[in-house]
């Protein structure tokens, strides 16, 4: 069980955005995995910002968020799947899917972080008990749009 990185609320709001893609890519390189895919590197290119815009929204609305934990492509114990981030707050977890280039939000892509959410409370103890709250964030969608009923 392992996570490419770990930080808090506080520190990533603060953090450069190539720095959290260095982590990621070292990370998952020390893994065995030799390259990455381009498609992938690319992706956290454009979903790391947007993670540090929430992180900083979040810190205004929350001071309390800042010691929260943020765990970037965490690998589901017996799943070997990884939701793109974990987001520890107390009692609750929120499990986060990007799609990037996304512009609504379609049932498959729905499916897929419920489904991560269900492996967390099914595969992963310290979930147990907890609040587990799936958000899809397609990264072109409009804010008039977005959906709360995932």
């Amino acid at each position: 069980m392992g996570v490419a990185y770990w930080t808090t609320v506080g520190q990533y709001s603060t953090a450069d955005a190539r720095a959290q893609l260095g982590h990621l890519v070292a990370s998952v390189a020390e893994a065995g995995i030799a390259s990455q895919r381009r498609e992938q590197i690319d992706a956290w290119k454009r979903t790391l910002p947007i993670l540090e815009s929430m992180a900083r929204q979040l810190l205004q609305l929350l001071p309390e968020a800042n010691e929260w934990a943020v765990l970037l492509e965490y690998e589901i114990p017996r799943r070997a799947r990884r939701p793109d981030v974990v987001l520890l707050a107390r009692d609750v977890v929120f499990v986060l899917e990007f799609k990037v280039g996304g512009d609504e939000y379609r049932g498959p892509d729905r499916w897929q972080v419920r489904s991560y959410a269900l492996d967390l409370r099914d595969f992963h103890q310290a979930s147990r008990g907890r609040a587990i709250i799936p958000m899809l964030v397609p990264t072109s969608i409009s804010h008039a749009s977005i959906d709360l009923s995932i």
